[in-house]
């Protein structure tokens, strides 16, 4: 924990201000899909790794923004106050190309 800040890509966070507006799915879109992704989020027993596809356009973004919102809110533990059930979060973006 003591060494994350100095590898961290600034800017890179899913609700950085570098990506405004953020992309997110709409009320009542993408339902199947999100619920399938929080299915697989919830079995805290497993780690997990999901791996978004598709042509440019379709709204890979906006599940990953959606997706991480929900688990930023989220406790990891329920007798947890303090974490949460997103552990990270990365963005790429063609505008900022170094990164």
């Amino acid at each position: 924990w003591e060494r994350l800040p100095q590898v961290a890509i600034k800017g890179a966070e899913y609700d950085s201000r570098e990506r405004q507006p953020h992309p997110k799915c709409l009320e009542g879109t993408r339902v199947d899909l999100l619920d399938y992704i929080y299915g697989l989020l919830d079995v805290q027993e497993k780690s997990q790794i999901i791996w978004l596809h598709g042509t440019a356009g379709v709204g890979k973004s906006a599940v990953a923004f959606t997706v991480a919102e929900r688990m930023k809110g989220l406790k990891a533990r329920e007798r947890s106050t303090v974490e949460k059930r997103l552990a990270g979060s990365f963005f790429f973006s063609r505008k900022h190309t170094k990164r």
